[in-house]
């Protein structure tokens, strides 16, 4: 079989030969190419969500300062909800400076349970299912608590 290939690359014209390889190289290149692009975007759309998921979580804690300072647990379940307008935020949570649960929020149309994860230091990970986001929330240069958003 080896031989027959052999044979019918001999048969076919050199103009044909150089045809069919500069077809190869640039059909090689072209998904290359577009192997790069989808790469490239993958990393784009990741780091879109984390500067989008960091504003959402900035104003948060800005808003939430005095409900920490004041213990409002109410004015600040009031804050979290106004994350209602971003579609793909699943729940957040509001952490005082000990770290405990202090409000929290959760989509309404939600297929899955929100649990809060215990407080972890400022930073975003990339789970299996979400974009998990952490931030501190500063009052006065001290740490009044933390803002979780997933």
């Amino acid at each position: 079989m080896p031989e027959r290939s052999a044979v019918m690359l001999r048969n076919i014209p050199l103009q044909r030969k150089l045809i069919l390889i500069i077809l190869a190289v640039s059909g090689v290149t072209v998904l290359l190419a577009c192997t790069a692009f989808v790469i490239y975007e993958q990393g784009a759309i990741k780091q879109y969500m984390v500067d989008d998921l960091s504003s959402a979580a900035a104003v948060i804690a800005e808003n939430s300062v005095s409900a920490l300072t004041f213990d409002d647990p109410t004015s600040a379940a009031v804050t979290l909800k106004s994350l209602a307008s971003h579609p793909e935020i699943i729940g957040a949570a509001l952490y005082d400076k000990e770290g405990r649960l202090f409000a929290r929020y959760q989509r309404a149309d939600s297929t899955r349970a929100f649990v809060p994860p215990p407080v972890r230091p400022a930073g975003y990970r990339f789970t299996s299912e979400a974009l998990e986001l952490f931030r501190r929330v500063d009052s006065a240069g001290e740490v009044a608590g933390t803002v979780y958003i997933e």
